[in-house]
């Protein structure tokens, strides 16, 4: 007697021929179903949206896929649907879904008739998978690139596409969104760009990138937010045709950024590169409040509106305010942290996070009751309750690094001195070589207000590594130290 066999262990009847002596065998081969897909898995995309993948089946008849979908207790697939995929296709996106469970699984179909004798066979189907579509409420990201210019018309905004969620989440098809990913943008006018008073002046369609107001002018303040089902996004840059500067507002829609108009640019960008324009955003950090610390904000920047951007910085000096509230003499807290001290607006000042500690820049005092600091640095800052004397002052704290290196790799390359100067008095930084001659007569001023910069060059010529002595002079007084140029 003789059967025949496949790889898959599946073994034919025995041919009757072979039973007889002397008669010529005559083996029934069986044509093998196919294995089944492995790694089913199943990913939410959109509000609506899955996608399907598996990995290929190896089977030398492979015809195409059967995916199983079940969406009905008890989830047995009695009545489930299915759709086919042509082979050597591995994923299926599903579109138009309702929210709730789904039970996902798939099966290889190889070829029957008439390409190959017999019926077609299935495999048996992949391990199941279980995923449940969730509704997606999340604001779209507010527009970006946002630029004003005036004409014959009126006052006219630009801004760049908007084509992701306020946390980064591209849409399922950025260049198109969907209506509930984006439904339009909202263009708003005030004539101040903090403490409210916005009118909405225009809906616009989501294929709309640029709006004129007709009778705006150079005391009108803008600024457009992006919507979809979920309500409106956050509100994009402030920009005014009267200054042409960019305003970056806080949460508490008081403290704000102010970037000068001759530093917008990469704010702005150009609109055939939606790429190389940065998204700004303030927010507040309410966790750093308590004990010293009244308020904490924080500004950040993307490229391309999704990659962030930690070392941003503005070409020039741009104008940081920080509000405080006052109860009676004393400033009051925030409501979300109870402070240790009794703060009075003289005795504030303003710090920063420079990525390796804080360092205090001190700030002026308005009569707005701000707080107020020049700075081209984005990141971190705090307002917090100090001792103050009043008159000019400098501690060992306002040394930036006690190590330069020089050589153009953006770490340490220069040193900052920070001091407290709220009489505007003159202050002279000079550099002396171990020997006691003056290397640097005077430094030049620095990244923040009230501070000076030095970057290892006397004379237009780099100075040799070793130890340098700094002194600081001001209102009669002279503070000094050391610092050390490595090679």
């Amino acid at each position: 007697m003789m059967i025949s066999s496949d790889s898959a262990a599946n073994v034919s009847d025995s041919d009757a021929a072979s039973r007889t002596p002397g008669a010529q065998a005559q083996a029934l081969v069986v044509d093998a179903a196919p294995p089944a897909p492995t790694n089913l898995s199943a990913v939410q995309t959109g509000t609506a949206t899955f996608i399907v993948t598996w990995s290929s089946v190896t089977a030398y008849d492979l015809d195409f896929y059967r995916l199983y979908i079940d969406s009905t207790p008890p989830y047995d697939f009695a009545g489930s649907s299915v759709v086919a995929i042509d082979s050597p296709t591995t994923s299926v996106a599903l579109t138009g879904l309702s929210t709730g469970v789904y039970h996902f699984r798939a099966a290889a179909v190889d070829m029957g008739a008439p390409s190959y004798a017999g019926l077609p066979l299935e495999s048996v189907p992949s391990a199941e998978v279980v995923v449940e579509l969730l509704p997606v409420v999340r604001a779209s990201q507010e527009p970006y690139g946002v630029a004003i210019s005036t004409g014959a018309g009126g006052v006219s905004l630009r801004w760049m596409p908007v084509t992701r969620f306020a946390d980064g989440t591209a849409f399922v098809v950025p260049s198109a969104p969907a209506a509930d990913e984006l439904s339009g943008y909202r263009v708003y006018r005030a004539t101040s760009p903090i403490l409210g008073g916005w009118s909405e002046v225009a809906g616009l369609s989501t294929a709309t990138l640029s709006w004129t107001d007709p009778a705006g002018d150079s005391l009108h303040y803008y600024h457009l937010r992006s919507e979809n089902v979920s309500g409106l996004s956050l509100r994009s840059v402030i920009r005014s045709l009267g200054t042409m500067s960019a305003y970056i507002v806080a949460p508490d829609d008081v403290s704000v950024m102010e970037v000068l108009s001759k530093d917008v640019a990469p704010i702005e960008g150009v609109p055939a590169d939606p790429a190389g324009a940065y998204l700004v955003r303030a927010s507040s950090r309410p966790e750093d409040l308590g004990g010293r610390v009244l308020k904490s904000v924080e500004f950040k920047a993307w490229k391309g509106g999704q990659e962030l951007a930690p070392d941003f910085e503005i070409a020039g000096m741009g104008w940081l305010r920080l509000r405080y509230e006052l109860s009676g003499s004393s400033v009051s807290p925030s409501a979300f942290a109870a402070a240790a001290v009794a703060p009075t607006p003289e005795n504030m000042s303003v710090y920063w996070h420079n990525g390796r500690g804080w360092v205090q820049l001190y700030g002026k005092l308005a009569a707005d009751q701000t707080l107020i600091v020049q700075t081209k640095y984005f990141g971190r800052y705090q307002l917090r309750s100090v001792e103050r004397t009043g008159g000019f002052a400098f501690n060992q704290a306002g040394v930036s690094n006690k190590l330069v290196t020089p050589n153009g790799d953006g770490k340490n390359d220069s040193v900052v001195f920070t001091y407290d100067n709220p009489r505007d008095s003159q202050v002279i930084v000079r550099l002396l070589d171990i020997r006691g001659k003056v290397v640097v007569s005077d430094l030049t001023a620095g990244p923040v207000s009230n501070s000076k910069v030095w970057d290892g060059i006397a004379g237009g010529r780099a100075v040799p590594g070793g130890i340098y002595i700094y002194q600081i002079e001001s209102e009669g007084r002279v503070y000094s130290g050391t610092i050390v140029i490595v090679k």
